[in-house]
């Protein structure tokens, strides 16, 4: 089985987000490994960091075709990147489980932003 998700959300939505609710949106959204490494950018890489791994989580949860709630939580998923900056999801337990219930080995993410918006787009297989 092959799935796809894919995702964008409004930069400005979550700058608003952040300032609106401080560290606790980020503590929210992210993985400790994640919050680390958001804690060290630069004052104007922050937005965009969060609205990538946001969207990255969102697509995510549609392709495996349960969206972030009950059954997977933005904490579950991972948005990681190896040494030549390519992103990879990694997951918790939870998800792993769901991941091997719908038979899937492989997992993809893309991620991109510009001014204004943020893009995610997983396939699974």
């Amino acid at each position: 089985m092959i799935s796809i998700g894919t995702d964008i959300c409004s930069i400005k939505r979550i700058e608003d987000a952040y300032l609106k609710f401080g560290e606790r949106f980020p503590l929210k959204i992210l993985s400790p490994e994640e919050y680390t490494v958001f804690q060290s950018l630069i004052s104007s890489r922050k937005t965009a960091y969060l609205s990538k791994r946001f969207a990255a989580k969102e697509a995510v949860s549609k392709a495996l075709a349960c969206g972030i709630g009950s059954t997977l939580s933005f904490k579950d998923v991972w948005v990681l990147n190896n040494p030549d900056g390519s992103p990879y999801l990694s997951f918790s337990d939870n998800a792993n489980a769901l991941l091997k219930n719908k038979d899937i080995t492989k997992t993809l993410i893309s991620l991109s932003d510009e001014k204004e918006y943020a893009l995610a787009f997983a396939v699974f297989s």
